[in-house]
């Protein structure tokens, strides 16, 4: 895959804390696993699509980047494709399988070579990834619903327990 040209990877750019702002639009992505490595808001961006980033610093993790405006940060990759033979939604689900397959660790850093030796990606048509690719958005569009209810529950649940107790 990398071979052909059809993917590269790369890493992201240096973006000094100094630079970062609340009061910016444009999510600035780093190697933490918390909140997806959301790390701050910047006023500039280095991407308007969507991509596969993952923590080089972090232990490896892979996250999708749907299309937005966004930036990555130099201790993270960036996973670039040919769109007319991958599907990122696609690449990103078969990356973090592989990862929940290997025990990482978190010392060692997941520089591009690193991720070149250890995942692959199956040789599989674009119309296929897309369709595998559905399949794990509506899920995870169901999972998201699941888990703001359980959070509404949750929130509901402490309420009623301290009218209770009051």
């Amino acid at each position: 895959m990398i071979e052909n040209g059809s993917i590269s990877l790369k890493r992201g750019q240096v973006i000094p804390k100094k630079e970062q702002s609340s009061i910016n639009i444009y999510p600035v992505y780093s190697s933490s696993i918390v909140d997806d490595g959301l790390m701050g808001y910047n006023d500039t961006y280095m991407f308007d699509d969507e991509l596969v980033s993952w923590s080089i610093d972090g232990g490896g993790n892979f996250f999708y980047r749907p299309p937005h405006k966004f930036n990555i940060t130099n201790v993270s990759g960036v996973v670039l494709a040919d769109k007319t033979k991958w599907d990122y939604r696609f690449i990103s689900e078969m990356l973090i399988f592989q990862h929940s397959r290997l025990s990482f660790d978190y010392q060692t850093k997941a520089h591009p070579s690193v991720i070149q030796s250890l995942y692959s990606l199956p040789e599989v048509s674009i119309e296929k990834q897309k369709q595998i690719a559905r399949i794990f958005e509506l899920l995870d569009c169901q999972m998201r619903a699941h888990n703001k209810l359980l959070s509404s529950s949750i929130s509901l649940r402490q309420y009623l327990l301290q009218k209770l107790f009051i």
